[in-house]
């Protein structure tokens, strides 16, 4: 029986992170949400370089990630607003992480399933048409399924390496399914879910503002003091915890917090209202994304049963590639009772 590849596919708005399995190898990509018209290089080092994070669209080529950072000079990411999906920017993203599993030879990504997300206040409106626009990107072969960004949290929680539910996580007492809240830290949006006995209640998915708009009032903190940084930089500093300034590295971890203490209260808003109803009875709230360290701080105070997961910023990523092999072990299992059934 053929192996088939699943790929899950967390198109965030600071980092592409990708996540591929093929059979039991684990394949893993991560590179800047950055796109930038490409240039003629003179050197042919880079250019050799440059070449792997090149993509075309409609006949028009950009650099991507790290090259068109150093290449570009962007001063802020891509993908700031709703409809960034419907640029050539996007689709130059999504080619360029095919191109970088197919760089680290995995195979099997002609006809691959492949799951990728969106903000979960627009699931029920976008996903039919982000499926649509992100196809144009992939082979002609590739299957394409959306689901809401923070299910992909929830999956990596529930289900184990090789796509099934893990039983402790998922059944209580009596053989009732246990309920989570999620909340997925991201850099455009900070989305939510509320999974209530297994299933997907609509009046617990929403988003609020992302670490963008911390990047921005980090960078206002910042000139106030005369620091000058991009918004990129601001961003970048949210990991590093520190700042680059004319040969000297700047600590600027107080003024991080700074920044970053107004989203934070946000986010803890909007989860209050969402969530107040049900925190109770639920069996834990599963904190996500590039910001969970610095949501759970804060969430950990009031809801003790709040659960940073071990690998926050890839939880999407690779709860959408688990959710894709659970696909594959019930297709399977169909087909063969199906084949049962007729012989």
């Amino acid at each position: 029986m053929k192996v088939r590849t699943v790929v899950g596919l967390d198109a965030g708005r600071s980092a592409m992170k990708v996540v591929a399995y093929h059979g039991s190898k684990r394949f893993d990509v991560i590179f800047p949400t950055l796109v930038v018209a490409a240039v003629e290089l003179s050197d042919p080092t880079t250019a050799a370089r440059a070449k792997l994070e090149t993509e075309t669209v409609d006949g028009k080529a950009f650099f991507t990630g790290d090259t068109a950072r150093l290449q570009g000079n962007l001063t802020s990411s891509v993908g700031l607003n709703d409809n960034w999906t419907d640029t050539p920017e996007y689709l130059a993203l999504i080619q360029s992480a095919i191109t970088r599993l197919k760089h680290q030879g995995v195979p099997g990504l002609d006809d691959a399933l492949i799951v990728i997300g969106t903000p979960a206040r627009l699931f029920g409106s976008r996903q039919e048409s982000l499926v649509a626009r992100t196809s144009k990107a992939l082979p002609a072969g590739v299957e394409l399924k959306a689901l809401p960004q923070p299910m992909g949290a929830y999956c990596d929680y529930i289900l184990d390496k090789s796509g099934m539910p893990i039983k402790e996580k998922l059944m209580g007492q009596g053989g009732k399914l246990k309920s989570y809240g999620v909340i997925e830290g991201g850099h455009f949006s900070t989305d939510f879910l509320l999974m209530k006995e297994g299933q997907y209640i609509e009046r617990g998915a929403d988003s609020c503002s992302g670490m963008s708009t911390a990047a921005e009032r980090l960078r206002h903190i910042l000139a106030k003091k005369e620091i000058q940084a991009s918004l990129v930089e601001c961003e970048e500093s949210f990991t590093s915890k520190c700042l680059y300034q004319f040969g000297t590295e700047l600590n600027i971890e107080e003024e991080i917090g700074e920044g970053q203490g107004h989203v934070i209260q946000e986010i803890i808003a909007k989860a209050n209202s969402l969530f107040a109803d049900d925190a109770r009875s639920l069996t834990g709230i599963l904190i996500a994304g590039g910001s969970a360290g610095a949501i759970y701080n804060v969430t950990s105070q009031t809801w003790k049963h709040s659960i940073l997961l071990p690998n926050s910023r890839w939880a999407v990523a690779d709860g959408f590639a688990r959710y894709a092999l659970g696909q594959l072990i019930r297709a399977s299992v169909n087909a063969n009772s199906q084949a049962a059934v007729n012989g």
